[in-house]
């Protein structure tokens, strides 16, 4: 598996797959088989000779081949970019989540608990997020809300959210959300 990474790294990515392709079938060791399958996937992807849902299917599949250590932790990052490229907002951040689980003092673990509430907050606050209904918006964020920043950026998630369930006549719940934001993060001198 190595030795096909470094003919990929010098730009023979025929022996590379070559290789990858003889652990895969050759099978006498279960780890390196699952690592050759995530580098011919990875290849494939990068050189989008697969659908993102072929791959995803594949992930999942390669999920339950390997469990409990860095191989499923790059697994589950991996489905979770692939399901948020794909707008599948709730699959990704509970791929991220079980990945902080599986190993959660890894630092790739860190880094994925990273990518996570970087997904969680685009969705909650930019453009990605507008495609999900305000209902699914609310589900999201009641699944999730751990994720919400502190700070402006936690501020900017509830009031945007907020403001989607306006859209949609849940005031009594936008009105919560505004009244947390008044209550937990305004700060200053009380005026009368």
């Amino acid at each position: 598996v190595l030795l096909g990474y470094r003919h990929l790294k010098d730009g023979d990515t025929n022996a590379a797959m070559e290789l990858w392709n003889g652990v895969v079938q050759d099978g006498g060791h279960r780890p390196s088989q699952v690592r050759a399958r995530l580098a011919l996937l990875d290849l494939a992807v990068a050189r989008q000779a697969v659908k993102a849902e072929d791959a995803i299917a594949e992930l999942e599949r390669l999920r339950f081949a390997w469990r409990g250590d860095h191989i499923e932790l790059a697994l589950l990052r991996r489905l979770g970019d692939l399901y948020d490229s794909q707008g599948r907002y709730r699959d990704s951040l509970r791929a991220f989540r079980e990945a902080t689980v599986t190993m959660p003092t890894s630092r790739l673990a860190r880094d994925v608990a990273a990518r996570m509430r970087e997904v969680f907050f685009n969705v909650m606050t930019d453009n990605a997020g507008q495609q999900l209904a305000p209902i699914s918006a609310l589900a999201l964020y009641e699944e999730f809300k751990e994720l919400t920043p502190p700070g402006e950026d936690g501020d900017k998630v509830l009031s945007h959210l907020a403001e989607r369930l306006v859209e949609i006549d849940l005031l009594p719940r936008a009105a919560e959300l505004h009244s947390s934001l008044v209550k937990l993060r305004l700060t200053g001198e009380r005026k009368p």
